[in-house]
């Protein structure tokens, strides 16, 4: 079953950046990556990461999803 957890820049960055560089794709910056992100995970492992911008500031539950990658 695949399970979502919050992306870790200390944890993740170094992977996720190694799953962009294999499908030659420059990995971006780690400041330009939002704030929110997540790591998909099946049976332990780390599988796929995405991102995701708010759309708006306060009461708006709209976003948009950015820098997926497995």
């Amino acid at each position: 079953m695949i399970q979502l957890r919050p992306y870790d820049l200390a944890r993740d960055y170094l992977e996720i950046s190694e799953w962009w560089k294999a499908r030659d794709f420059p990995p971006p910056q780690p400041e330009l990556l939002p704030e929110y992100g997540f790591m998909a995970m099946d049976q332990g492992q780390d599988v796929a990461c995405s991102f995701a911008y708010r759309v708006c500031e306060e009461r708006c539950r709209m976003a948009f999803i950015v820098w997926t990658a497995t």
